[in-house]
């Protein structure tokens, strides 16, 4: 918190689950933040774009949970449910949400109506709990298909706990182009880290393992294992 200049208003964070790392947010970090915003009248945006697919441990609490005065919260239901879905929630103060509001009429008028209702039922029915806990449950699945093959080899791994991809990171002098270029000529779909990074020397690979089922993993991984390790 202390790189934090003190006139800083807002702040973006992914407490439950951060992109690209695929961390969550220790419970000391999150109390330093909370008590940054609160002393200093900022406000922390939470994206909460995939924690509710959290494989180990109990749900985290939100940030907004704690300091409902000094946090909006935001949940995308495009990541849980669908991409195009194209919709998403956004929790705050009153006063925040009128602000919001007022801002979003002057961008978009034509709202996705009927896709909200047909969302609205799909809570009120709780098949939504029910949806996520069967996602939950194949999600996990391949995500073990996934980790089987053991990359600790050469590889710290990170993201296991919540999220839909993981992420490996290398040495310093781990050729990460060279590796995402021969993992595309091998048909495989892995996405580098430094594009994520507007300063950092860290190098590594995302995998992601929602779209693809078990056995396509099982031998993606096998042939990504004998590129990396060859």
């Amino acid at each position: 918190m202390n790189t934090l200049p003190r006139r800083t208003k807002l702040i973006a964070v992914t407490p439950s689950h951060q992109r690209p790392t695929g961390v969550c947010m220790s419970v000391n970090r999150r109390q330093l933040l909370l008590k940054f915003a609160v002393s200093h009248q900022s406000y922390l945006l939470e994206d909460d774009f995939d924690g509710d697919y959290r494989y180990h441990g109990g749900p985290l609490p939100s940030l907004f949970s704690e300091a409902s005065g000094h946090v909006i919260y935001i949940l995308s239901f495009s990541k849980v449910l669908a991409p195009g879905i194209r919709l998403a929630a956004i929790i705050g103060s009153k006063a925040i949400i009128k602000e919001i509001a007022s801002l979003q009429s002057l961008i978009q008028r034509q709202l996705p109506i009927m896709e909200q209702i047909t969302l609205a039922s799909f809570f009120r029915e709780g098949e939504f709990t029910r949806y996520v806990r069967r996602m939950r449950q194949l999600y996990k699945k391949r995500q073990d298909a996934l980790l089987t093959q053991q990359f600790d080899k050469h590889f710290h791994i990170y993201g296991t706990d919540t999220g839909l991809h993981v992420f490996l990171e290398g040495a310093p002098d781990f050729d990460e182009k060279g590796s995402i270029e021969a993992a595309k000529a091998a048909g495989i779909g892995i996405y580098p880290l430094s594009p994520y990074c507007f300063e950092s020397n860290r190098k590594g690979l995302l995998l992601g393992f929602a779209c693809t089922d078990e056995n396509m993993i099982q031998d993606g991984v096998h042939r990504l294992k004998q590129i990396l390790y060859m």
